[in-house]
């Protein structure tokens, strides 16, 4: 897992933000889950799996977030998936997902009961390692996509499969679909139903790939850009997939303690016009010079003659 995935999970993981996100997909803004009902629990889950020759080898999936909600006496898990990249078996995975999240559960729920040990059970609670008053809590994920490409992926499990005409139609009732919340700026007819400063990361994602309308947006909203913190900076510089953004940031916000995201990008953008700069003049030394051959001068005359234009080409590559 990269820094900057890394970065964006501590930024989702903080509960008050965890929770606008539950409620602004699945709730339409709604306050349903609030941040003091929410507590982080590990996204490990692992399962055997056995061959044809009955050797059985274990696995591990890691989810990116995963909070447990109570609400009064009901309980529910919330899962986040947090995608750079398009992801087209996506209700796959996340089927697999909330089956372990399910398969643990009733796992922890026999281990609660001893195994049976000791216990009448009948046959069919003990085969199914599940007893008939036994409970589970359901599962529902998220996938909070930030990719610069618009989502193309697959949005459930129906738009999988091989299946057109009679077919379709006589086995898709039978067949339970499975399908992805997914929360992509891009389609996000109103980013008022977030509540917290993810609003304001929507509303920048909207225009990431816009370097003008970019700056713009990050200026009007300077009270939030202009004063973020590290984890922020850090998720901001993966959202807009900037490693050499994030990098510039380390030294300023230990020094700092805070960042001006809208100067840092405004620093960025400077940086590639300074080097673009660097590169034209280069070029037209590297021209000059071979002109200046052709004509016959010397090396000594062709050093004098370009002193200044080198002065200043290193003077723009010190800036960088």
């Amino acid at each position: 897992m990269g820094k900057g995935h890394i970065a964006v999970n501590k930024y989702i993981s903080d509960k008050t933000r965890f929770a606008d996100l539950i409620n602004g997909k699945l709730f339409g803004g709604e306050q349903v889950v609030l941040p003091e009902e929410l507590e982080k629990v590990e996204g490990e889950s692992e399962i055997l799996l056995e061959d044809k020759n009955g050797k059985t080898s274990g696995k591990t999936r890691y989810r990116d977030v995963v909070m447990r909600w109570k609400k009064g006496v009901d309980f529910c898990f919330f899962g986040c998936e947090n995608q750079e990249e398009i992801h087209f078996a996506m209700p796959v995975r996340n089927m697999l997902y909330d089956s372990l999240s399910y398969t643990n559960q009733i796992a922890e729920l026999w281990k609660s009961h001893n195994k049976g040990i000791g216990q009448d059970l009948e046959p069919a609670e003990y085969l199914s390692r599940f007893q008939k008053e036994d409970k589970i809590y359901p599962v529902a994920t998220i996938v909070f996509y930030y990719g610069s490409k618009p989502w193309c992926g697959n949005l459930d499990l129906y738009s999988m499969f091989q299946m057109s005409g009679m077919t379709k139609e006589k086995l898709q009732k039978y067949i339970p679909n499975y399908w992805i919340n997914l929360v992509d700026a891009d389609n996000i007819e109103d980013i008022a139903c977030f509540r917290t400063d993810l609003q304001k990361i929507m509303g920048m994602l909207k225009c990431k790939n816009n370097k003008d309308e970019l700056q713009k947006y990050m200026r009007e909203n300077e009270a939030f850009f202009g004063h973020v913190d590290y984890n922020t900076s850090q998720a901001i510089s993966e959202f807009l997939q900037s490693e050499k953004l994030a990098k510039k940031l380390v030294n300023r916000e230990k020094e700092e303690g805070e960042t001006d995201m809208c100067k840092a990008l405004d620093d960025l953008y400077q940086e590639g016009i300074d080097l673009g700069e660097a590169r034209g003049r280069a070029e037209q030394l590297v021209d000059l010079v071979k002109r200046k051959l052709e004509r016959g001068d010397s090396v000594e005359k062709i050093a004098d003659d370009l002193m200044e234009e080198v002065s200043v080409v290193e003077e723009i590559v010190a800036k960088l």
